[in-house]
């Protein structure tokens, strides 16, 4: 007569267990976003300059970026922040976002990012899927010379457009003009740069 009970209790504790794995929600590649914008020289006058997300994909609808404004008073670069964007794409597909610039001297421009895994450690050319950093990957539509950096200054590297597009390679330290990589579980920052 015990042995039916041992059975549905079992029975209980493993679709409890599997139950709340089911619940479970691993996060995806993302990363606070700093949008910038390099001058070469001071300004005569201070410059405004406006950010906007003009499109998104495969992101979280929490986790999509805001527009923002900054005035740009000094030469170098001038941040502001964009926001967390969160990738929650399929294996098949990246996250993608997309961002437009503007400015009150009559210059503008464009960025379209994908965020996505980039591997780490592999076994010959097998990548140990448990060990990968996220990484961000400027695409087609980007304004020249733009860069995502892991600082606010400009970084080693070529700018946009790249001289040899890269996918889901094994990063540099740190990433690269065009590919800046973070470690998983983390937020960046990263910094986004045009060049009017």
């Amino acid at each position: 007569m015990r042995k039916p009970f041992r059975f549905m209790k079992l029975a209980c504790v493993i679709s409890m267990c599997f139950g709340s794995l089911s619940t479970v929600a691993l996060a995806g590649p993302g990363a606070v976003i700093n949008s910038c914008i390099f001058s070469l020289h001071k300004p005569q006058q201070p410059i405004t300059v406006d950010f906007k997300v003009t499109g998104t994909s495969w992101l979280r609808d929490d986790a999509k970026g805001n527009d923002a404004t900054l005035t740009v008073t000094n030469a170098g670069v001038t941040c502001v922040s964009s926001g967390y964007v969160e990738s929650n794409a399929p294996p098949s597909e990246v996250g993608q976002w997309r961002l437009q610039y503007s400015t009150s001297s009559g210059t503008g421009g464009n960025a379209h990012i994908s965020l996505d895994y980039v591997y780490a450690p592999t076994i010959g050319i097998i990548p140990i899927m448990d060990e990968y950093n996220y990484a961000v990957l400027l695409r087609e539509g980007t304004s020249p010379n733009t860069q995502f950096c892991v600082s606010p200054s400009l970084c080693k590297g070529n700018p946009w457009p790249p001289a040899q597009k890269v996918f889901r390679e094994k990063p540099v330290d740190g990433g690269d003009a065009t590919r800046p990589s973070w470690p998983k579980n983390t937020q960046g920052p990263i910094f986004l740069i045009f060049s009017p």
